[in-house]
């Protein structure tokens, strides 16, 4: 019968999903481009820089190879209009609670957010607005436990299409997106742990244990802020395996003479969980559920099951772990580029990354390595940057991290939350008195401009006295600089895509013409609001202006330019 592309989007009104149908002319034109071999579709540029991804993507062939269907709400579920009959809601209710299966059945994923004008409020819609509604986050997040097709394609106008990050969805659960109805949040967990429930098993069928295990320790992640019951540990809602049978006391007195027997051979073992108590239980039941017989056992991921309880973020199975000797100073072993764990990651810094502060001040009380740093050099301080972790910044940096410390990228734990547009985290970095002024490897607006320029963060920026014109120079010999310099020498030679459009108008470009080059529109409006300079050219010769012609970027953007142009001659 052919294939079909969910398209997950952002309403354009209030009674209409998109009244002028400016959007679904985006996806037409998007396709159409796609299908032709216009346009591939690549890997986020973040991804790419971090983990060397940028040679694979998705092709025309991915989109002509089978007669191709669109699952999209305009058309495809009930719109309820002025004194619509009950039976039209139920519909429209059904059509609602079918939305993860059809997520599940859909060969391709679709996130359109162009930026374009809300009908009745005349906000800009745009990739930052999707990300924060409860439930486009549902509806991605649905995506992320297929057990068929995991991959996410953005689309942000006809030309600018790239493949979605998939560890973002960890860092915005459903539950804590916006609502108009809280009420949905109970539709939302009831499906959330169908999906969870219905991932874990196709698991462990497919002998993907690794990826069983990952996905039972941060399901607290993906269900925060949802109205569910938690189970016997603090984030184990949903488990495929039976539970161990519970340990009877009256029992023991006849167990006295085994005990005993085993008594030297248990005090000479590590790894034993003797059943001593309530805390001993929890352990033992996390190894049974996450199929480990030792606290020092290591998976084919490189995880052992301290750093999965890291990850899991409950307090009680971390503390009896370390009472069973497992290290404070564990780390991974191996890299996962598509979850963004790198080798070397300790345990202090999966907690600071997920938010799990709590158990994060447990081992900071049991000695860990506050500057321990994986294989990129990044640290616990990075990575609760760049997991927006504010309460976690300041009770590591109380506790005498260190924020002036680089990675091997010589850039400072400032920048990567930039990178990711982790707002709260910059403001906890600046209230904490880290100057915006000093040497972070990097200027900070530009980079924030690497992930769409999240206009919130560019406006603290520029509050906290980042220069608004400040051209990007670099030495020769800094990483960014020679990357920048393999993107101009693609982007010459004809392979032309997000990544080297960017890298290849980086140098001496101001933080507005960078966000015309990384099509930051909403960053783009902000800066001109307050008074960025117009006439700034790059090393190429171009001004903002130049490059909004040239790139083809959103029309918003290319409006906004002109009328600041204009304003700017006329005075």
């Amino acid at each position: 019968m052919g294939k079909a592309i969910f398209v997950s989007h952002q309403w354009l009104g209030s009674t209409s999903p998109d009244p002028d149908f400016s959007q679904l002319q985006v996806l037409q034109e998007a396709l159409r481009n796609v299908m032709s071999g216009k346009v591939q579709i690549w890997p986020n540029m973040i991804a790419s820089r971090l983990y060397g991804t940028s040679t694979t993507g998705i092709t025309a062939a991915d989109f002509t190879a089978e007669p191709l269907f669109i699952w999209y709400d305009y058309f495809s579920c009930p719109q309820i209009l002025e004194g619509a009959s009950d039976q039209v809601n139920y519909k429209l209710e059904a059509a609602i609670g079918s939305i993860p299966g059809y997520v599940e059945m859909c060969e391709h994923f679709v996130i359109l957010t162009p930026a374009l004008k809300h009908a009745d409020s005349g906000s800009t819609v745009s990739y930052h607005s999707w990300k924060k509604r409860g439930w486009c986050r549902a509806e991605r997040a649905a995506r992320f436990l297929s057990t068929r097709n995991t991959s996410m394609i953005i689309v942000e106008s006809p030309i600018r299409l790239e493949l979605a990050m998939a560890f973002e969805t960890l860092w915005c659960p459903a539950g804590l997106g916006d609502f108009t109805d809280d009420a949905d949040k109970k539709q939302v967990a009831y499906f959330m742990k169908l999906l969870l429930r219905n991932k874990l098993q196709a698991s462990l069928a497919m002998g993907k244990f690794h990826e069983y295990r990952l996905l039972l320790n941060m399901q607290g992640n993906l269900l925060k802020n949802l109205p569910i019951s938690y189970g016997l540990t603090n984030s184990l809602v949903t488990k495929v395996l039976p539970s161990l049978p519970k340990k009877n006391n009256n029992n023991s007195s006849n167990n006295n003479n085994t005990n005993n027997t085993n008594k030297t051979t248990n005090n000479n073992n590590n790894d034993a969980v003797p059943p001593e108590d309530e805390q001993s239980a929890t352990v033992q039941e996390f190894l049974h559920q996450n199929g480990f017989t030792s606290i020092d056992e290591r998976d084919e991921g490189g995880w052992t099951p301290i750093c999965f309880a890291a990850l899991n973020g409950d307090h009680d199975l971390i503390k009896g772990l370390l009472k069973l000797r497992a290290d404070v100073n564990d780390c991974l072993s191996k890299t996962d580029p598509l979850l963004h764990f790198d080798r070397g990651m300790s345990v202090l810094t999966l907690c600071a990354m997920f938010s799990n502060n709590t158990a994060m001040k447990l081992v900071i009380a049991e000695k860990a390595d506050l500057d321990a740093s994986d294989c990129i050099g990044a640290r616990a301080l990075t990575m609760a940057g760049v997991g927006s972790n504010s309460e976690g910044i300041k009770i590591l940096m109380n506790s005498g991290c260190n924020p002036a410390l680089k990675d091997l990228f010589g850039l400072s734990p400032l920048i990567p939350a930039c990178v990711w547009g982790a707002f709260e985290s910059v403001s906890a970095f600046i209230e904490a008195g880290v100057l915006i002024s000093e040497n972070h490897g990097m200027p900070l607006l530009h980079v924030s401009m690497l992930s769409k320029g999240d206009p919130m963060l560019v406006q603290r920026l520029l509050e906290a006295r980042a220069d608004i014109n400040e051209p990007l120079e670099l030495s020769w010999h800094h990483p960014m600089s020679l990357a920048f310099s393999f993107d101009s020498l693609n982007h010459s030679f004809g392979s032309i895509d997000n990544l080297n459009t960017a890298g290849y108008n980086a140098f001496s470009a101001t933080p507005l013409i960078m966000s015309v080059a990384t099509g930051s529109l909403e960053a783009a409006q902000v800066l001109i609001d307050a008074g960025a300079r117009l006439d700034c050219r790059n090393s190429r010769g171009k001004t903002a202006w130049d490059l909004a012609k040239e790139l083809a970027v959103p029309p918003l953007l290319v409006e906004e330019l002109n009328d600041a142009y204009i304003y700017k001659v006329s005075f």
